[in-house]
């Protein structure tokens, strides 16, 4: 009942896929949105002027947020992402965001505004044919993954536990993985490096999505 539709990617698409659509408000009452670079049109990721393969952020009544980072693009938070299945903001604001590769590279990253996340231009993958997307991994101008996956888990939901109950899981980040059919926590170890340990195997069932 009383359905407003406060934002639409203007892109017309014919492929059933790589929506993102995941949603979460920053601190400061502005909306994040994840949208998908729709599988057949990839290269719009690296389009500002694209909604698709993006990270949009704006007002809550569906407007551009004032601040966002590129004038002709007034709803472009970061791009350069594939489909992002997986997006959490913290207490103090930072936010976590993973998405999908094809075969392997599956990426965590921490968003920041105006960021280039580098998707099709670099990744850790093969396409489905089983030919490179790529022959590039990095790339000036292109930030690197936090974490990735090779082989592929199929990252889905994601939540940053923040409670008190389980001290040494404080700050720690959980994904579920469809491959697997388990959950993953990443714990963020003093170095920088990334420790990860797979649980709940035993359900035996697809993890869509994580809460805290």
């Amino acid at each position: 009942d009383d359905l407003d539709v406060i934002f639409r990617v203007p892109r017309r698409k014919d492929t059933p896929v790589h929506y993102g659509g995941r949603m979460a408000f920053l601190p400061d009452g502005t909306f994040l949105l994840t949208t998908g670079d729709g599988f057949s049109y990839r290269e719009e990721a690296q389009d500002i002027h694209s909604t698709l393969g993006k990270t949009l952020r704006m007002t809550a009544d569906g407007k551009p947020a004032p601040g966002n980072p590129f004038a002709d693009a007034p709803y472009v938070w970061t791009y350069g992402h594939r489909n992002e299945q997986g997006l959490a903001v913290t207490h103090d604001g930072t936010v976590w965001l993973h998405e999908h590769g094809p075969q392997g590279g599956d990426e965590l990253n921490r968003i920041l505004p105006g960021t280039n996340y580098g998707w099709p231009a670099i990744c850790y993958c093969l396409d489905y044919t089983g030919a490179y997307v790529t022959p590039y991994s990095e790339w000036e101008g292109m930030a690197q993954p936090e974490h990735y996956w090779r082989p592929s888990i199929g990252p889905s939901g994601l939540a940053v536990y923040e409670g008190d109950a389980i001290p040494e899981w404080h700050g720690d980040i959980f994904v579920g993985a469809l491959v697997n059919r388990e959950l993953r926590r990443l714990h963020r170890e003093a170095d920088g490096s990334w420790t990860e340990e797979a649980l709940f195997s035993d359900i035996g069932q697809r993890v869509r999505d994580v809460r805290a």
